[in-house]
């Protein structure tokens, strides 16, 4: 059945967000965020110069991107799933 295999297919989609983001929260953004800790104090004391800096910049504000795609995807695959079978699913409750 095609509409079977669409939701198949969005639910996959979902679930390999929820991996991402799960890699985001857990590695990469607190890895991202430590290396650009280290850089800036490197850098206040002289040790690296201000494009090493500005590229840990960067990595960081790549990690977030990341971040925040995969939460977009994720969503975007819960609505399609909600819009292919017609029922709201629930969303778990955020402090």
């Amino acid at each position: 059945n095609g509409a079977l295999l669409a939701v198949q297919e969005m639910f996959a989609r979902a679930r390999a967000a929820e991996k991402s983001i799960s890699l985001y929260q857990d590695a990469l953004l607190p890895q991202a965020q430590q290396s650009f800790e280290a850089t800036v104090a490197a850098y206040q004391t002289g040790q690296v110069n201000f494009v090493t800096m500005l590229d840990a910049q960067r990595t960081i504000r790549e990690a977030r991107l990341g971040y925040y795609k995969a939460l977009v995807e994720h969503e975007q695959s819960i609505v399609d799933i909600e819009k292919a079978v017609g029922v709201t699913l629930p969303r778990p409750v955020k402090n």
